[in-house]
């Protein structure tokens, strides 16, 4: 699994063992086998049935996840030592507007034996098993993922054209490496400020809380839902705000939903605010305006305080900045 960052000459991160350790955890073998890879070990070379039946299948497997895929169909004709043959690429994206992509990839196809044996070869590791683990994959995120798209999502579907980034980076837990994503949404990313409204996405981790699932309501699902209806609340008044910012850029609104607040273990400085520390470092680092010397993007950050909810967090990451300047 490579990961790539963002910049021209890409060069990948590889993941260490800790981190393909915490990914293959939330996966299942069993579910894998019965679900995923025992209906693809079958003939799938291309324009064979079995190709056909492989493409419907993996279609299938993402589209009854609860994430939203957007799905495509690349298929097209290419001279082959055969003749011409038909071929298809799938692609699932879980948010197509969004600027950088974190792509995963494998080939569904099976390599083509006229007479192997008189037997029928069906590239079990080479390639079912590869589609396999990245459909077990997506359906152990699941859940994680629909978090962060029903966050977006709500925030795309409003009128007054938010700006939204993913702030997606690795950092070392007490259980190892784990992925985090910060979600920005700003109302007029030129405006010389911004006044922030931020609260964490993410709940406390148990993995065994009395046998039941830990959902984290009140501390954070709320303030997440709180922020999203008012943001729809003032949805044309904020539009307004945004037609007069863009014509004299002072003062405009940020939104934050920062992952990795909560501790695994216990509170630590090291353990606890990954998102926030991480975006505050990169903000204390980022010139703005756009080519300002001597002044950052925390600078320009305008933070609402209160004992616990939404801002707070906002002050918290301001806090971490100062200490990470």
């Amino acid at each position: 699994m490579i990961l790539f960052n963002p910049q021209d000459h890409h060069q990948p991160a590889i993941l260490n063992s800790s981190s393909l350790q915490h990914i293959a955890e939330g996966t299942s073998i069993s579910e894998m086998w019965q679900k995923d890879l025992r209906p693809l070990l079958r003939e799938r070379y291309p324009g064979s049935p079995g190709s056909y039946a492989a493409r419907q299948h993996i279609m299938r497997r993402i589209q009854r996840l609860q994430a939203d895929w957007v799905l495509e169909v690349d298929t097209f004709l290419s001279q082959t030592p055969y003749g011409y043959r038909s071929f298809s690429n799938i692609i699932g994206t879980l948010n197509p507007t969004a600027k950088r992509h974190l792509v995963l990839a494998c080939h569904y196809d099976s390599k083509y034996f006229p007479r192997w044996n008189n037997r029928v070869f069906v590239g079990a590791t080479d390639s079912a098993v590869p589609c396999a683990m990245m459909l077990e994959l997506a359906r152990a995120l699941d859940k994680q993922l629909l978090s962060m798209k029903h966050i977006m999502r709500r925030i795309q579907r409003l009128q007054a054209d938010w700006v939204l980034e993913v702030d997606t980076f690795l950092s070392q837990t007490p259980y190892g490496y784990r992925s985090f994503s910060n979600i920005i949404g700003t109302l007029n990313p030129t405006a010389k400020r911004h006044l922030v409204l931020a609260c964490h996405y993410d709940s406390k981790y148990f993995p065994r809380w009395n046998n039941r699932v830990f959902v984290g309501a009140t501390d954070s699902a709320v303030p997440c839902a709180m922020m999203l209806e008012l943001a729809r609340a003032l949805d044309k008044q904020l539009l307004s705000m945004k037609n007069i910012s863009d014509s004299k850029p002072d003062l405009s609104l940020q939104l934050i939903f920062f992952d990795g607040e909560e501790a695994f273990l216990h509170w630590s400085p090291q353990d606890s605010l990954y998102g926030s520390r991480h975006l505050a470092a990169k903000m204390a680092s980022t010139p703005h305006p756009p080519g300002a010397r001597g002044t950052n993007q925390l600078h320009g950050m305008v933070s609402l305080g209160c004992s616990h909810g939404t801002a707070a967090a906002g002050s918290a990451s301001t806090d971490k900045a100062t200490e990470a300047k």
